[in-house]
């Protein structure tokens, strides 16, 4: 008896031991790597990242900026382009990380994609997923224990196919992550095409997402960072990624704010949604219900050339 009471005892040391251990290492920042980081993650350590230093072209907005060709980018200014960009986030989410880069490596074109204008909270509200407890008072919360779970059992049952092929994958996160491999922030589309089923939900009983104004507060920051690179003599342009024109009504008084604030600080503003060559054709555009509609593949590839064209125009004023 007394010796499975020690051997209890020896297990529950270890398994103590094992735990004190782990989170030491997760509060160290240990198991960060790129593996373990989607694109928000990576957006949040922009500060870390070279690419973004190095940047000429920085393009500022939120998942629409994203999905952009970074390589037809490229390759058609031979410039090094970056996107501050993730899910969900907003304008005012960006204004940090830009004042920085003006301050410091100045770019020669600052993007901004006007979708990233709203107020609501953006990426600072967003849920943070605790694998482990940070705080002996989050250790003992019930809601902190279920979130932690949660993503852990998510992450292990999505990668266990992973896991189980490659073992020695599982052993280097815990005993040595891999560097980073830092990237530019795009990514390419992974949103299928408006098909034959949404192209007859438009004809009958669709409606249209309504016009719905910029909040003057997003507006009055645009203001006051249009004029300090005004001052600074930094070259701005702001466009609006297009989506499919019958998945809105006409943003007439979305565009005039827009417009007005573009024009008072001298800025090209260009609204992507006017061009029938884009909005008119499905494939360019994600099959949703929701009222936020991303570009496919081949839609991401033809937005990039329209702005390869409206770019260089910015570009050339500037010269």
């Amino acid at each position: 008896m007394n010796d499975f009471i020690r051997f209890c005892v020896e297990v529950c040391i270890g398994a103590c031991s094992i735990c004190i251990l782990v989170i030491a290492l997760n509060h160290s920042g240990w198991y960060t790597y790129h593996e373990r980081n989607d694109m928000d993650n990576l957006y949040r350590e922009w500060s870390s990242n070279p690419k973004f230093e190095q940047a000429q072209l920085v393009f500022c907005g939120n998942s629409h900026v994203q999905l952009l060709n970074d390589s037809i980018l490229q390759e058609s200014f031979e410039k090094k382009v970056f996107s501050l960009s993730c899910g969900g986030c907003r304008f005012q989410d960006h204004l940090e990380a830009l004042r920085s880069k003006r301050d410091n490596v100045r770019p020669e074109l600052i993007i901004i994609e006007s979708h990233a204008l709203f107020s609501e909270l953006g990426m600072n509200g967003r849920v943070t997923r605790n694998y482990l407890p940070t705080s002996l008072m989050n250790f003992f919360s019930i809601e902190s224990e279920w979130e932690k779970i949660k993503y852990l059992a998510r992450d292990v049952i999505r990668n266990r196919s992973q896991i189980e092929v490659g073992p020695g994958w599982l052993a280097e996160a815990i005993l040595r992550p891999r560097e980073r491999e830092w990237k530019n922030g795009f990514r390419k589309s992974h949103h299928p095409p408006i098909g034959a089923v949404e192209l007859e939900r438009y004809d009958h009983d669709w409606q249209p997402f309504s016009d719905r104004p910029i909040e003057q507060s997003v507006l009055d920051d645009l203001k006051v960072f249009l004029a300090e690179c005004k001052a600074e003599g930094i070259a701005v342009m702001i466009y609006e990624s297009p989506m499919y024109y019958r998945h809105f009504a006409p943003q007439d008084v979305r565009r005039r704010g827009i417009e007005q604030v573009a024009a008072e600080y001298n800025v090209r503003f260009y609204d992507l949604n006017k061009m029938d060559c884009l909005v008119k054709n499905p494939l360019y555009f994600q099959a949703t219900h929701t009222d936020n509609q991303h570009l496919t593949v081949s839609g991401a590839d033809a937005v990039s050339n329209v702005l390869v064209e409206k770019i260089s125009i910015s570009l050339n004023e500037r010269r």
